[in-house]
């Protein structure tokens, strides 16, 4: 079996916490993005659980595992704040807020009736159609 320091899996668990903000950064999430990232979580636990379980059963492991517990801890905790940040939406309000300017230029854009009806990019937002409505 391959042994992974605990650097490793900090590392990775960082690259899915920022794939998995930034999938749930628009609203409806990217649902690609999410799917994949499910996947990479789900495996990266499971890993994660294989090796920390042969860690605590093999004696010269146990000792390694000591002397890295804080890298051991990081994934679990990475894992909480990741859920806790995408459950109070923070990830669609710091990608709104990021493009609050753009958004109320473009807004004042179309109701002085200068902007075009193209794809852009508005913000951090993507926009592939808009139309002016009277409500």
């Amino acid at each position: 079996m391959v042994s992974v320091g605990g650097g490793a899996w900090v590392t990775v668990a960082a690259l899915f916490a920022v794939g998995t903000l930034y999938a749930a950064s628009v609203p409806g999430w990217h649902f690609t993005w999410l799917v994949a990232i499910f996947i990479g979580w789900s495996l990266y636990g499971l890993g994660w659980l294989v090796e920390l379980g042969a860690g605590l059963v093999r004696r010269e492991r146990r000792d390694a595992l000591r002397r890295e517990w804080s890298f051991w801890a990081v994934p679990p905790l990475v894992v909480v704040l990741v859920g806790a940040l995408v459950h109070v939406g923070a990830p669609v309000r710091t990608r709104f807020e990021l493009s609050r300017g753009s958004l109320d230029h473009f807004a004042r854009a179309v109701s002085e009736g200068r902007a075009s009806g193209e794809r852009q990019w508005i913000g951090h937002y993507p926009v592939e159609y808009w139309e002016v409505s009277d409500w």
